[in-house]
């Protein structure tokens, strides 16, 4: 699947242009860059809470084939059903879910294939004349597949945490994580 990311490396002695990877996975790398951090005292971040997070089972996009074997999706067809199995456990109830995205803390929305969280934000005001204005999505969660080497694959349990005070966090999984799938 395609991804993006960016990794902090420190240390690296200045004007280094080349870097070595190493690792046992098959991964297939289209563009490497490296960036050095600059100075812009003139950046202005604001934060945007979502005003309103739905969850709803919105089917399957149409898969797409590009080049070099690289996936892609078309959302204008869905199809209800796919070839995939669910994993036994307890899912986030459909409908409004913003107690569970709302913070960084333990509180998991847990979806499933074929399913998906629509977030709302306000419009944040214009930026000032001469200024570019960009919006970053930051998100905090974790995935887990039924690969026949993941510990516990076939579950959604243990759901990860952080170790920090747990109370609230159970209590908004069973309010919310209260719709149960059994695996098939």
């Amino acid at each position: 699947m395609p991804r993006r990311m960016s990794v902090p490396l420190s240390n690296l002695p200045p004007g280094t242009d080349a870097l070595r990877l190493r690792g046992n996975l098959e991964i297939y790398w289209d563009r490497i860059s490296v960036a050095y951090a600059e100075d812009l005292p003139e950046v202005k971040r604001v934060d945007l809470p979502p005003v309103a997070a739905r969850l709803a089972q919105t089917g399957f996009p149409k898969r797409l084939t590009f080049p070099q074997a690289r996936p892609g999706y078309d959302y204008r067809t869905r199809t209800p059903f796919w070839d995939t199995r669910a994993m036994a456990g307890f899912y986030t109830r459909l409908g409004l879910v913003d107690d569970l995205v709302s913070e960084a803390d333990d509180a998991l929305a847990i979806i499933g294939s074929g399913e998906e969280i629509h977030l709302e934000f306000e419009a944040p005001a214009e930026p000032p004349q001469g200024w570019t204005r960009r919006l970053v999505l930051e998100s905090r969660g974790w995935t887990k597949d039924m690969d026949l080497y993941t510990k516990d694959g076939e579950t959604l349990a243990p759901i990860p945490e952080t170790g920090r005070d747990s109370a609230w966090p159970q209590a908004l999984h069973a309010a919310y994580n209260n719709r149960w799938r059994d695996g098939r």
